[in-house]
């Protein structure tokens, strides 16, 4: 029987690469991107372009699109005859040429074809087996046929010592034993585990499976060695974090598994890279400052240094990038994200990681539906990932505010309640569920949620949400309580003085809301963080109160073109278009000659007041009031009440 022909043109390797880095262009992932722009194609053709950089045959159409990217000629990328002799063992073939007839020259060909045709596949074999490749993305390492038991060495497999070290080991074995024989621990309870070298010198196993692990933070590091007799060797690396669920465990105990049967040493760098990787994911996990921020980036930058193959960095990196863009507004940080994620996911097209992070970069971005759809392929592999169930409850929320999902708030509070119970010492989880509770108009809830967040990490974000939602319920003394916490916490952060400014507003104390403002616009102008409207509004409504009603304009002005701002980028929401009527409304009270909207724009945006915040409605409010419409301002009074009855007792009620 022959075999079937492979149809299309193959390329060469050394050719492409040689055009790839001539092209400027950094990966595989680009060059899909650039064909994608210059074709104009709705998808990325990703799948192509890998198969022709792996050299397989592809029809001649692939190869000028990919070469047309590149910015050559396709004829300069086919294999030559100089490509096949630098493969062919020359000196061998001159032999066979050398030893008589052309029937047993094409006979002692074909063998060597066959023989090197079995080289190669071994070749192969052993490169996708390579510790470097499953320590790199653990989650797409696939199960291989179990080895028949006559030929598979007999391994131990020592106690894990690590938090929930009974799953993992459990894990570890049952997934080992799928490849080797496992000899089951049979020491008795309380003797501790034995020593490797002593189970090799008794005979009673070939190979003895030892693993390591370090906890920092959230996260537990983990390296497996193997024994043999009078040598130990590092074989596998992996990160788990310390509440991960079974089928988690079980998929990362499977890489480690693979990579144990090999029995290739890892890097001697491996370490130090994971080492570095820990310590930017726990800066990740506290509170977004700028100091946090900035250590987290040169964190997974000293890992890349270290290791540039490692995704789970790249994916690190990708995210910390997003918290800089969203501290400082700098859309450039979000251009840098996206090559960090490309490039984490070209590495390791499964990893949890890796695709998480995507879906948070997605959120960003404006594409809520991409990014609701990432996180629930992430859940659907991994239904105990708290930090998947922290992004899909933000997503959940962005959809009840532009009233695409009625049940989006009931969906974030069932998987808060989850993660609740998967890590119920992690701050930004009842940080995140006081957020919902808020604006599900469950104000006690979202007090006592976010109490808790500042009891397990009281920072600046968690106690200044405390005293807004304090605030919100009219407990001025309280709100002040938490607000100079948060200022003495951070004194150099505009955080604490804008809210303490914001009750003295409230107590009409204008002059003294007045310093406090500007003393909040100063320090947001030094911080180098992302301009808020709400900065500049909050100020104009103290000068306008204090009846310095022209800087009030220059700063309501500031506000408008702010918030339009946001809209524009698509991170508007209701609340941010019903911000800007208030606005344009507050300007037109200073500066009578400025327009406003029209009456009928406004009662759109009243449509909106079901998915909007309290503070939105209340804005309503102050706008239908001022337009003398007072039985619909009171309505609209009574509804924002509801959520926020601090706010109803705003002094623009009394204008």
């Amino acid at each position: 029987m022959t075999s079937k022909r492979q149809r299309g043109v193959r390329v060469s390797s050394a050719k492409l690469q040689h055009a790839l880095v001539e092209s400027g262009l950094k990966t595989q992932t680009a060059v899909a991107e650039r064909i994608a722009d210059d074709e104009q194609l709705e998808s990325v053709p990703r799948g192509l372009v890998n198969k022709v950089f792996r050299g397989e045959p592809v029809d001649p159409r692939s190869v000028e699109r990919v070469a047309r990217a590149l910015g050559v000629d396709a004829w300069t990328l086919y294999i030559s005859n100089d490509d096949l002799q630098a493969t062919t063992p020359t000196a061998t073939m001159k032999q066979h040429t050398a030893a008589g007839s052309g029937m047993l020259q094409s006979r002692l060909i074909k063998r060597v074809a066959v023989i090197l045709a079995s080289l190669l596949l071994v070749v192969v074999l052993i490169f996708q087996l390579t510790p470097d490749a499953i320590y790199r993305s653990p989650s797409e390492t696939p199960r291989e046929q179990p080895k028949p038991r006559t030929q598979q060495p007999t391994v131990r497999v020592l106690p894990v010592a690590a938090p929930g070290h009974a799953q993992i080991t459990r894990s570890l074995t049952s997934e080992l034993d799928q490849l080797w024989r496992v000899v089951p621990d049979t020491s008795e309870a309380g003797t501790g585990a034995p020593d490797a070298q002593t189970l090799l010198r008794q005979g009673s196993v070939d190979r003895v499976v030892e693993a390591h692990s370090t906890l920092t933070g959230r996260w537990l590091g983990m390296t497996v060695y193997l024994h043999q007799t009078g040598s130990m060797q590092a074989v596998w690396q992996g990160i788990l974090p310390a509440a991960a669920s079974q089928q988690r465990t079980d998929l990362l105990m499977r890489a480690a598994a693979t990579a144990i049967t090999t029995e290739a040493a890892l890097p001697t760098y491996a370490q130090e890279a994971q080492a570095k990787y820990l310590t930017g994911r726990g800066y990740l996990d506290r509170a977004r400052t700028e100091a946090s921020t900035r250590r987290a980036l040169t964190e997974f930058e000293s890992a890349l240094r270290i290791d540039p193959a490692f995704a789970e960095a790249y994916a690190g990196l990708c995210e910390a990038l997003v918290m800089e863009h969203v501290r400082t507004g700098a859309l450039d940080r979000l251009t840098e994200a996206d090559a960090q994620c490309a490039r984490a996911l070209e590495l390791a097209p499964e990893n949890l990681e890796a695709l998480r992070t995507q879906a948070y970069l997605d959120r960003k971005h404006g594409r809520i539906n991409t990014s609701l759809n990432g996180f629930t392929s992430v859940l659907q592999k991994s239904p105990a990932n708290t930090n998947a169930l922290l992004g899909i409850a933000d997503v959940y929320l962005t959809l009840y505010q532009r009233g695409e999902d009625d049940q989006a708030l009931d969906k974030a509070l069932s998987g808060l309640s989850h993660a609740g119970k998967l890590e119920p010492a992690f701050w930004k989880i009842p940080f995140t569920l006081a957020r919902v509770h808020y604006f599900d108009d469950n104000l006690d809830a979202a007090i006592i949620a976010a109490d808790r967040a500042v009891n397990l990490d009281a920072n600046l974000l968690t106690l200044s949400n405390l005293g807004t939602y304090q605030y919100c319920r009219g407990d001025f003394e309280a709100a002040r309580s938490a607000y100079l916490q948060a200022r003495d916490l951070a004194p150099m952060s505009y955080v604490g003085e804008q809210q303490l400014a914001a009750v003295n507003y409230n107590l009409q104390a204008f002059d003294a809301a007045v310093r406090g403002f500007k003393t909040a616009l100063d320090l947001h102008q030094q911080s180098g963080a992302a301009e808020d409207h709400r900065v500049w509004s909050n100020y104009a409504d103290a000068l306008r109160h204090a009846g310095q009603h022209s800087d009030a304009a220059d700063n309501y002005a500031k506000a408008i073109a702010l918030v339009e701002q946001d809209i524009t980028r698509g991170d508007g929401n209701p609340s941010h278009a019903i911000a800007r009527a208030y606005y344009y409304e507050m300007l037109s009270l200073v500066n009578p000659g400025q327009a406003n909207l029209q009456l009928a724009a406004l009662e759109e945006l009243a449509d909106l007041r079901e998915t909007a915040d309290s503070l939105s409605v209340m804005f309503l409010a102050i706008i239908y009031q001022l337009r003398g419409l007072p039985e619909q301002a009171e309505q609209l009074r009574t509804i924002g009440a509801q959520g926020c009855p601090g706010f109803a007792e705003s002094p623009d009620f009394e204008l």
